[in-house]
């Protein structure tokens, strides 16, 4: 019997193509706009991840944590192999995850982990991917190429900053941001646009971007600092932060404070002074009340018999002056805006050198 000419045609297209249906359904996609929750202590963060394909075939992806401010960071080392999922955030700790796609499609089932803490997420799909990638960055002139640093006032606490800014092969901008005060914690830049003296870049891991106006005669790059809704004028200054003064003998050695804020709490502090290998000082502050870690002195000047220095950790500062039979020092003790008298009463002498 001869069979009509639609069904013949089908027979050829599913024995060329492999087709065995009319309307089969393609295998579920990571592709699409998912979100989860991450437990944290004390609360359950809100975690939204967006995966696609670009123009090319290459996947592309986004992540963003919008309690905390942090929105569309890039994904690195993002792969997909049928159902299985892995990137790593360019952020402190590199956090990885490693998903599986639910048979439907409908879950992301996996684990997040930061070091060797691993905690379970699962995202549900929530619609289409809404990826958004920061623009390219844009060529970088050699005046703006190298190290600045500024002082961030955030109102309580001052954080230390360096700007680091290169030239990629093709001629592009690349940067990081280095908190001096958290441990030297490094943070990509990106949407890093120059023209002409003016320079634009983004931290999306912590809703920041910064807008400033080179000073070529000056070597400053002055501009706003903007975090979330709060905008803050910031200076970046070229080469790194100045060394800590050198230490003289009169300074150096162990001393203790009673800080007397008022009230029933007294604390005693230690104060340890000691040169590095270039002579310069090196210094670290510990609450001798309670069993606690010393905490390193951020900056130390000194200038004849006059000492300062601050203490990034605890938001704090000093400032006094030796007395003559350098057995004590005297001064003001600054934290979070408030002035309390300090003195200083030396505890050992300097170590002798053989």
């Amino acid at each position: 019997m001869k069979l009509p000419y639609r069904f013949t045609a089908f027979a050829f297209a599913a024995a060329t193509f492999g087709w065995t249906g009319l309307a089969q359904q393609s295998s579920p996609t990571v592709s699409g706009h998912w979100q989860g929750s991450l437990k944290m202590p004390g609360q359950d963060l809100v975690i939204v991840l967006d995966l696609a394909t670009n123009a090319k075939g290459a996947w592309i992806g986004s992540f963003s944590m919008p309690e905390v401010g942090a929105t569309d960071i890039p994904v690195d080392q993002l792969s997909v192999a049928q159902a299985k999922v892995h990137f790593v955030l360019s952020v402190a700790g590199n956090p990885a995850y490693d998903g599986n796609l639910s048979p439907d499609g409908k879950e992301l089932t996996g684990t997040f982990s930061t070091g060797p803490t691993k905690s379970p997420l699962t995202f549900a799909r929530m619609g289409a991917a809404k990826v958004k990638l920061p623009a390219p960055n844009s060529p970088l002139t050699k005046d703006f190429e190298g190290t600045w640093h500024a002082t961030l006032n955030g109102g309580d606490a001052q954080l230390r900053l360096l700007l680091k800014l290169n030239r990629a092969a093709d001629g592009t901008a690349t940067g990081v941001l280095v908190n001096v005060d958290q441990g030297n914690r490094e943070v990509p830049i990106m949407d890093i646009q120059q023209k002409d003296k003016t320079l634009e870049f983004e931290v999306r891991s912590v809703a920041v971007h910064y807008h400033g106006t080179m000073n070529t005669a000056a070597g400053t790059l002055k501009g706003d600092w903007t975090q979330m809704s709060h905008t803050t004028p910031l200076t970046f200054e070229r080469g790194g932060f100045p060394p800590n003064s050198s230490l003289t003998k009169a300074f150096e050695g162990t001393w203790q404070a009673i800080l007397d804020p008022g009230g029933e709490i007294k604390i005693t502090l230690g104060l340890t002074l000691t040169r590095g290998a270039d002579g310069a000082a090196v210094g670290t502050l510990k609450n001798l009340s309670e069993s606690s870690k010393e905490l390193p002195l951020t900056t130390i000047k000194l200038q004849n018999k006059s000492l300062e220095f601050t203490v990034q950790a605890l938001s704090s500062s000093f400032s006094g002056t030796l007395n003559d039979a350098g057995t004590e020092f005297s001064g003001t003790w600054i934290q979070v805006g408030t002035a309390i008298p300090l003195t200083f009463k030396r505890t050992t002498a300097p170590a002798k050198k053989p």
